[in-house]
C-alpha cells in the first residue's frame, strides 16, 4: 500500500500475517526481517529473541514500543517476543509496524528503526485460545560431528505453552484481555574438544600422574609419541632433542587434558 500522507518508510504486519506465516518460537519480531533494509544480526551470541540492523545502523539503534510504552532491553536490543519475556506472546499482539526511515516527529530514541506494536483488547463477547508446542530429541537427527565422534543425539525437551482470554467487564464500556505464555526447556549442548594423544602424557595416562610422583615432572615426551609437539615451534630444544621434558610448573595443569576416547 502506498502512503500518500507522508514520506515515512516501513511496513505493517497485521494479525492475519502473524497467524498464517510460520514462526519458529512464536517470535513475531522475526517477521520484520522480511522488510526492505532489515538485516539479521550475524554476531548475536544467544538464541533468545531477534537482533537486527536497519539500513546499516547499529543493532542497538532500534526503538521498540508496545501501546506507546518503551520495551527494549537495557542495552538497546529487541525484547524477546514469544519467548516468555516482556513483549507479550503472539496471541497478545493485534499488529505492529516497523518504520525504517524518514521518521515523523512522534518517533525518537533511535536512528535505526521504530517497532510500534499494538496489543489486542477485549470485546463484548468472551473469546480465548490455548496452545501447546512440543519439541524433543526423539524427533531430531544427529549432526555430522556427533556421528563422527560416536556421540548420541543431545537431549532436548522443549514445551512452549500458553493461553489468551478476553471479554467484557461492562458491556460497551470496559473490557479485559489477558495473555500468558510459558516455556520449559532442557537442552544438551555437545562440545567437541581436540585432546592431545595419549603419548603426550606421562605414563600414557593423565590419571597416573599424581602428587605422589610429582605429576610426571621430568618425564621426557618424544615427538614421535606426541605429534602435537610439531606445533611447538617456539621451543629451541625440541628439534635438537626430538622431544621435551615436562616441567614441574606445567605438569600439574597438563594432567587436566584428557586422553582421546578409545576407538
Amino acid at each position: 500500500m502506498v502512503n500518500t500522507q507522508d514520506s515515512t518508510l516501513g511496513g505493517t504486519v497485521n494479525e492475519q500475517s502473524m497467524a498464517e506465516l510460520p514462526l519458529n518460537g512464536r517470535n513475531y519480531i522475526d517477521l520484520a526481517l522480511y522488510k526492505p533494509g532489515v538485516n539479521q544480526d550475524k554476531n548475536q551470541r544467544n538464541s533468545s529473541g531477534t537482533s537486527f540492523s536497519v539500513n546499516g545502523a547499529p543493532v542497538r539503534s532500534n526503538n521498540f514500543t508496545l501501546d506507546g510504552a518503551i520495551l527494549q532491553t537495557s542495552n538497546g536490543r529487541s525484547p524477546v517476543a514469544g519467548d516468555s519475556r516482556d513483549a507479550l506472546g503472539l496471541d497478545g499482539i493485534k499488529e505492529y509496524r516497523i518504520v525504517t526511515g524518514t521518521f515523523q516527529a512522534e518517533y525518537g530514541m533511535a536512528m535505526g528503526s521504530q517497532m510500534v506494536a499494538v496489543s489486542k483488547g477485549g470485546t463484548n463477547q468472551f473469546h480465548g485460545a490455548v496452545f501447546e508446542y512440543l519439541r524433543n530429541s526423539a524427533l531430531d537427527a544427529n549432526d555430522f560431528f556427533n556421528r563422527g565422534g560416536g556421540a548420541p543425539v543431545p537431549p532436548l525437551r522443549k514445551n512452549q505453552f500458553g493461553a489468551a482470554f478476553g471479554g467484557p467487564i461492562k458491556k460497551d464500556k470496559t473490557f479485559f484481555y489477558a495473555v500468558y505464555e510459558g516455556i520449559r526447556q532442557t537442552r544438551g549442548v555437545p562440545i567437541n574438544n581436540i585432546v592431545p594423544a595419549a603419548g603426550c602424557h606421562p605414563y600414557g595416562d593423565p590419571a597416573k600422574a599424581t602428587a605422589a610422583n610429582n605429576y610426571g615432572a621430568g618425564t621426557f615426551i618424544s615427538q614421535a609419541n606426541c605429534p602435537e609437539l610439531a606445533f611447538s615451534t617456539g621451543d629451541p630444544g625440541l628439534a635438537a632433542n626430538g622431544g621435551v621434558t615436562l616441567s614441574p610448573y606445567t605438569a600439574p595443569s597438563w594432567r587436566s587434558y584428557l586422553c582421546p576416547a578409545p576407538a
